[in-house]
């Protein structure tokens, strides 16, 4: 945790790096099509 929290404060480079993921099956499609649109 220590780690972590000198990344955050920026006493450390951060190498541990992330991103979400959003699956969804094909009869969603349309739905997130229009969340996304209203997210950006």
């Amino acid at each position: 945790m220590r780690y972590l929290w000198n990344q955050n404060i920026g006493r450390a480079t951060r190498t541990i790096h992330y991103y979400d993921v959003l699956a969804v099956q094909d009869k969603d499609a349309n739905l997130i099509d229009r969340v996304l649109a209203d997210y950006r």
